[in-house]
């Protein structure tokens, strides 16, 4: 009982200004001295009085009700019977579909994706359904279905850690990985550890990509070889074969002039018995070397207002990858730009000349021909990333030692 008269003592301290000032008003003064029977005022006064009292507690009642209500409309809704459908029936707004054995890990997936809205879960064929902009209808008892609220919808996104570790090959679903809120905001990153550069020397080292399937040993030596048999890749990420490079590669569509196509380096050029390794950024061979490998001789006499759309595999490299040391690397999507975080601090801002290509594949980490040494929290934000959250993401450190 003391607590609740230390809790009205409070409230009385705080309205207690207020009410002095209406009080004072001219407009009110007289109504008031009738009413209170007093030309001063205090916390005491106001306790003796019945009517300010019941006044105050209807005032505060008002503010813990709306308080509660707010915390209670705020909580996602489940329900079973109920299905998450578009509200258009002609027109299936279906995020994501797919096999899933855990309603939880559905409701999860859901939440890390901006473009869901709320699933159905069917607990016969376990099958996972996400809707955008839909409405829970009344259906068979075997569905449930789980609703956003507005507040969630807008709320803080959640990272997808799409591998923890791994030091051997591995296929993860591309179910797992949310479409970005828009199509070019986006980030991956992800710590990489190797531990002997001669693994696979001579040969392009997969790490890892998300897009076309991997159905034979990845022999590359040639990097046209690899665009053409994994044009699609959001994003990939594969070591040099001579140097201590790593590159990270998107592909990209838009329309540009003739002149203006990505010119791919190769990592070696031969003319008879000699050779030489062009596998740098801005290579001085790699412009007619690509032009003499793909037949186009007569780029250069292309008419500069040309406009072409074409889809590409573009890419940066990163130069002098330590070995024998964990190192992070985070690649943040906003339009054109590529923004390159080594250990939490940025090195580079690419210009684009496309807007980054989504797929729906699968990714594909290590897959032989790779290096040695280890993956660890590849994780991924369907949205253009703040630095302060991957200044956190670097602070997220593995322990290998484990």
């Amino acid at each position: 009982m003391n607590n609740i008269f230390l809790i009205f003592h409070l409230i009385l301290n705080i309205f207690l200004p207020i009410i002095k000032v209406v009080i004072r008003m001219d407009r009110f003064r007289t109504t008031a001295r009738k009413l209170l029977n007093l030309r001063r005022i205090s916390a005491e006064d106001i306790t003796n009085n019945p009517f300010l009292m019941i006044s105050i507690f209807l005032i505060a009642s008002l503010f813990i009700g709306y308080a509660v209500y707010n915390y209670y409309n705020d909580e996602e809704t489940i329900k079973v019977g109920y299905t998450y459908r578009s509200k258009d029936l002609t027109n299936s707004d279906v995020v994501f579909e797919y096999d899933e054995d855990n309603f939880d890990k559905c409701v999860s997936r859901c939440s890390r994706d901006i473009s869901c809205d709320g699933i159905t879960y069917d607990t016969e064929r376990q099958l996972c359904v996400g809707s955008q902009d839909g409405i829970l209808q009344p259906s068979d008892n075997i569905y449930i279905s789980w609703k956003k609220t507005e507040k969630k919808v807008d709320s803080f996104v959640e990272k997808t850690v799409v591998v923890g570790y791994t030091n051997k090959e591995a296929v993860i679903s591309g179910v797992v990985i949310p479409r970005p809120s828009m199509i070019d905001k986006f980030l991956f990153s992800f710590w990489i550890n190797v531990t002997d550069w001669y693994e696979n020397f001579e040969y392009w080292k997969h790490v890892w990509h998300k897009g076309n399937e991997i159905d034979k040993p990845l022999n590359y030596r040639q990097w046209d070889d690899i665009v053409t048999d994994f044009p699609d890749q959001f994003l990939g990420i594969w070591l040099a074969p001579f140097t201590n490079n790593l590159r990270i590669c998107i592909t990209t569509t838009g329309d540009m002039r003739a002149t203006d196509i990505y010119q791919h380096a190769n990592n070696q050029l031969c003319d008879g018995d000699k050779c030489i390794i062009s596998d740098s950024v801005g290579g001085k061979y790699a412009h007619s070397h690509y032009k003499y490998q793909n037949g186009n001789d007569d780029l250069d006499n292309e008419d500069p207002s040309d406009v072409i759309s074409v889809k590409q595999l573009e890419y940066y490299d990163i130069p002098n990858i330590p070995v024998n040391k964990l190192l992070f690397i985070a690649v943040n999507f906003h339009g054109r730009d590529m923004e390159i975080y080594i250990d939490g601090k940025l090195i580079k801002i690419i210009r684009l000349k496309g807007i980054p290509e989504y797929n729906g594949g699968n990714l594909y980490c290590k897959h032989d021909k790779s290096f040695r040494g280890g993956l660890y929290q590849l994780s991924y934000l369907p949205i253009h990333t703040p630095y302060k959250r991957i200044k956190d993401l670097y602070n997220e450190k593995p322990n290998i030692s484990n």
